[in-house]
């Protein structure tokens, strides 16, 4: 009888583990929206019946939007979450003979088939700041692995973040927004609301943080950030931005 349970135990174990979308899944699935989106074809998206999509706010079948206008991604830096099931790209991605698009993707997977997917597509006209064009390469303290004593739990990663937009992280922070540096004082009494971080990457020390940011007398934006985070201070922050949000 014991020897039953144990064979059991290891055939769910070893099911459990072949549902589990990781690292290499979750980046496979990114990559492959994105050549699918420059084909202009979802039909091979691996996606759930129930799949959701929302482009800069606004639900959509997936397939519009974007998808009939978007070319080649020239850079793209991954946050990989496969504890929380989740996983984003930030890219640069060609429009015809357009300047090239400030783009987000944040999936959501159930297994290893995507159930929702979120974009931000931030063109030229659309963001206060814009220089894609200074994104050739991802910056590489963000790609780096972090050492064990360097780590984070994952709601000790998010309270960094949190603290940071609430006004009580003091250091000077590299911040950028569609590949442009801001200065100090660019978001300066700006209020971020709707707030959320569905990413979260503890061993590369990324956060993934979306919300609303607004400011009395300019209108408000809809922002993706990602946040490096090293031993509990943000080394450099990489974000999407685009004017008119949910």
């Amino acid at each position: 009888m014991r020897l039953r349970w144990l064979v059991l135990l290891a055939s769910s174990s070893v099911l459990a583990n072949a549902q589990v979308c990781g690292k290499e899944c979750l980046r496979g699935l990114l990559d492959g929206y994105l050549f699918r989106m420059s084909r202009h074809d979802a039909s091979k998206l691996n996606l759930t019946p129930t799949a959701t999509f929302t482009e800069n706010g606004e639900s959509k079948p997936i397939g519009e939007g974007f998808w009939k206008t978007a070319g080649a991604a020239t850079y793209k830096l991954h946050v990989l979450d496969p504890q929380g099931g989740a996983a984003a790209v930030q890219a640069v991605v060609r429009e015809g003979g357009q300047p090239p698009v400030s783009f987000l993707l944040r999936i959501k997977v159930a297994g290893k088939a995507i159930s929702e997917v979120e974009t931000i597509v931030a063109r030229k006209a659309q963001a206060p700041f814009f220089a894609p064009e200074k994104l050739p390469v991802p910056p590489v303290a963000l790609l780096q692995l972090l050492t064990m004593a360097d780590r984070m739990m994952r709601k000790d990663l998010t309270a960094v973040v949190d603290a940071f937009y609430a006004g009580r992280y003091n250091d000077e922070v590299n911040r950028f927004a569609n590949g442009e540096q801001l200065a100090a004082d660019a978001l300066k009494g700006a209020v971020v609301s709707k707030r959320r971080t569905p990413v979260v990457d503890v061993e590369h020390g990324l956060v993934l943080s979306i919300g609303t940011v607004s400011r009395a007398g300019a209108g408000s934006a809809l922002l993706a950030e990602i946040f490096k985070v090293k031993s509990g201070k943000i080394e450099e922050v990489q974000g999407v931005m685009v004017n008119g949000s949910r």
